[in-house]
C-alpha cells in the first residue's frame, strides 16, 4: 500500500519544479534538431518515484510506449484520434463502473494504473489545470517539440464528462516540448 503522505511530498516536489519552469521564457531543454529513433523515446525513461514503488516499472513503460509510438508511422493523425480516443472511453468506463466518483479517485486510479501521478493545480466552475508528473507516455523522452499525451487527455476528458460536464482538454506542457511534467487546461462546455 502507498502511503498518502508519500505520494503528497513527490507531488510538493514536482509543482515546485513544474512552477519554476513555466515561469521561464522557453523550456528548460531544447528542441533537438536530430532525427529522433524510435529507440530514444521507448528507452527514455524517467519515472524515479514509480521505478521505487515497482523495480519492473521500467518494462511496463517500454510495452506502453512501444504500442503508443509504433502508431506514429501512420502520420500525427493515428496517434492522436487511437490514443485518445481509447483514453476518453476508458474515462467513461472508470465512472460509469464506480472505480472513480470524484477527483480524490482520479488521482488514485492514474497512480493505480501507472499511468502518472495526477496534481490538480486549479479547479474552478469552467475550468481546471491538471498536471501529471512522471507519466507514462512522455516522461524522459526528448524534446521533440510537441506534446504527445493524447491517451492522458482522453482519459481525463472522458471522466470529467461524467464527473462535471463536457470538456475540452487541451496540453499545454509536456516533455515533448521540453518540459519535465505534463499541463492540461480543461474548459467545461
Amino acid at each position: 500500500m502507498i502511503a498518502e503522505n508519500d505520494v503528497n511530498e513527490v507531488i510538493k516536489y514536482y509543482r515546485n519544479i513544474a512552477l519554476k519552469e513555466m515561469s521561464l521564457r522557453a523550456p528548460p531543454r531544447p528542441r533537438t534538431n536530430k532525427s529522433i529513433k524510435l529507440s530514444s523515446i521507448l528507452y527514455s525513461i524517467k519515472r524515479d518515484w514509480f521505478k521505487k514503488m515497482n523495480s519492473n516499472d521500467p518494462d511496463y513503460v517500454y510495452a506502453f510506449r512501444l504500442l503508443r509510438f509504433s502508431m506514429d508511422w501512420f502520420g500525427r493523425a493515428v496517434p492522436y484520434i487511437t490514443s485518445r480516443e481509447a483514453g476518453y472511453h476508458l474515462g467513461l468506463r472508470l465512472v460509469d463502473n464506480s472505480i472513480v466518483r470524484n477527483v480524490d479517485d482520479m488521482v488514485k486510479i492514474f497512480i493505480e494504473s501507472r499511468i502518472g501521478l495526477l496534481d490538480v493545480i486549479k479547479e474552478s466552475v469552467n475550468n481546471m489545470k491538471i498536471h501529471i508528473y512522471e507519466c507514462i507516455t512522455c516522461s524522459g523522452i526528448p524534446n521533440i517539440g510537441k506534446c504527445v499525451c493524447d491517451f492522458e487527455a482522453g482519459v481525463l476528458s472522458g471522466m470529467l464528462e461524467k464527473l462535471v460536464a463536457r470538456n475540452i482538454v487541451r496540453e499545454r506542457y509536456c516533455w515533448g516540448r521540453g518540459y519535465s511534467f505534463c499541463g492540461f487546461d480543461i474548459y467545461f462546455v
